[in-house]
């Protein structure tokens, strides 16, 4: 199961949803599967899986070890950051407590990888941190809060049926 999420999660963060204002090519969606590896596994296999997601980018793009090690761990800090937030939760029965361990968690990504990325961008191109940080967040917010979305819909289909997980492809792609 573990393995099937990493190579959704690959797969979302090759293909970035095109948004525009963002240089980097895109928002990738692979946060929607590592928050839900968090919600289906735990916080230690969320952040396996966020820093094998980066870094298998890292080496198919042949990017120097600073930047597959930096962006790695970025993913794997944001996975753990949000697997640690739905573990403080536990989400257990109900769908308002799997709703706001989900938007926590989602929150807690969103926060370190926009933070980490920030830094180093801010840091390599000389400009202000505060400015790269408020430009991100106006960029990327909404789609963020879209994949909090779909780590509900993954954790659903997920229980349901491993299989059914296949059908969050047309959301993807849209």
């Amino acid at each position: 199961g573990a393995l099937i999420l990493l190579g959704a999660a690959i797969l979302a963060e090759a293909y970035p949803a095109p948004v525009e204002g963002v240089s980097a090519g895109g928002v990738s969606l692979a946060a929607s599967f590592l928050v839900g590896a968090a919600l289906i596994y735990d916080w230690e296999t969320a952040t396996i899986l966020g820093f094998r997601t980066r870094g298998t980018i890292e080496i198919l793009q042949r990017r120097p070890l600073s930047r597959l090690a930096y962006n790695s761990a970025t993913y794997a800090l944001a996975s753990a950051t949000a697997g640690w937030l739905i573990y403080v939760i536990s989400p257990g029965e109900g769908a308002g407590r799997l709703l706001a361990a989900v938007a926590l968690a989602s929150v807690g990504f969103y926060v370190v990888n926009v933070t980490l990325v920030g830094l180093v961008v801010a840091r390599a191109s000389g400009a202000r941190f505060d400015d790269i940080l408020v430009q991100s967040v106006r960029w990327t917010a909404v789609p963020f809060a879209i994949m909090g979305s779909l780590s509900v819909i993954l954790y659903v289909l997920w229980d349901r049926s491993h299989f059914l997980v296949g059908a969050l492809v047309g959301p993807l792609v849209a």
